[in-house]
């Protein structure tokens, strides 16, 4: 088996661990009814490739070592949940990770500078979360992701992110097309090298 869907069910008690036994298992996406913390033994399946555990109630911090323990990953996508704490740093090391998405979480920090060393990222969103910029210094995760040449879709909107949109902003990719900041706490000018991203279509 390679691919696993429980998505619209009424599962609850939490995921069976025995799915960890599954060693081929390629593509998991599960979805229940009730708040329960993750068990761990879903973040060792090596095999997975895409896991998909969004909206649901699941609570916790995402696991510093996932990416270590989930070394094929190429989407991650735990939005609309209740995950606190910070983002791993270690997801900068899942080379072929290409969808990162964790909005509508509790998550908490700043945005991990790492991230543009994934040249593959295609999408990220970690909107609706807690995350904090409190001066344009901060936003200097943004230099990083200008590295990052086949991002399409960068969503950072509802959180608490400060201070002053950095020039550097107008280098992301020229693949760019959605952009959302809205309902933040941005001060100052709009850059002008934004006019440099001529594929936005949402902003």
């Amino acid at each position: 088996m390679t691919h696993q869907t429980l998505k619209y069910n009424h599962l609850h008690g939490g995921i069976l661990k025995e799915i960890s036994q599954l060693t081929s298992l390629e593509y998991l996406r599960v979805s229940c009814q009730q708040s329960y913390r993750c068990n761990p033994q879903l973040y060792k399946v090596s095999s997975l490739i895409r896991f998909v555990a969004a909206s649901n109630d699941l609570q916790g911090s995402i696991p510093p070592d996932i990416v270590i323990t989930l070394p094929n990953l190429q989407g991650l996508l735990l939005g609309g949940n209740h995950f606190d704490g910070h983002i791993p740093t270690t997801l900068a090391n899942a080379s072929g990770l290409h969808i990162i998405d964790m909005a509508e979480n509790n998550l908490r920090g700043r945005v991990a500078l790492d991230l543009g060393r994934l040249a593959g990222l295609q999408h990220i969103n970690l909107g609706e979360n807690h995350l904090e910029v409190k001066n344009t210094r901060e936003w200097e995760f943004l230099d990083p992701l200008t590295n990052c040449s086949q991002l399409e879709v960068l969503v950072l909107g509802d959180n608490m992110l400060g201070g002053m949109l950095p020039n550097s902003i107008g280098n992301l990719s020229s693949h760019l097309q959605v952009l959302m900041m809205g309902t933040n706490k941005i001060s100052g000018r709009i850059p002008y090298g934004i006019g440099n991203l001529a594929n936005l279509g949402s902003i």
